[in-house]
């Protein structure tokens, strides 16, 4: 099975981290993780105890219509130039490290 995960744009992560407003213009909610856990949706793993996080409105749809939605994402707190895979699912593992 073939499968791509496409990358969050990088002009949301751009404004969450560096104007604190989400997709729907309100502020983020940043703290530091204490137990760690949280799905990164930027790096596609859990938070690490003791990392920045930024918790955030984000709507993938461009156009109007009745499924633009706005979720949840969390995303690192500083942006990271660590190797993400986009070709294959995480497998849970039941840490904080996936």
């Amino acid at each position: 099975m073939n499968i791509h995960i496409a990358p969050l744009p990088q002009d949301f992560l751009s404004r969450v981290r560096e104007r604190g407003l989400d997709d729907q213009m309100q502020p983020v909610r940043r703290y530091v993780s204490t137990e760690g856990g949280e799905p990164c949706r930027d790096v596609l793993r859990r938070a690490r105890p003791g990392e920045a996080v930024i918790l955030a409105s984000y709507c993938p749809f461009t156009q109007a219509g009745p499924y633009k939605e706005f979720g949840p994402v969390f995303v690192l707190a500083q942006a990271s130039d660590e190797p993400v895979q986009r070709q294959v699912l995480p497998i849970p593992t039941g840490d904080t490290e996936t």
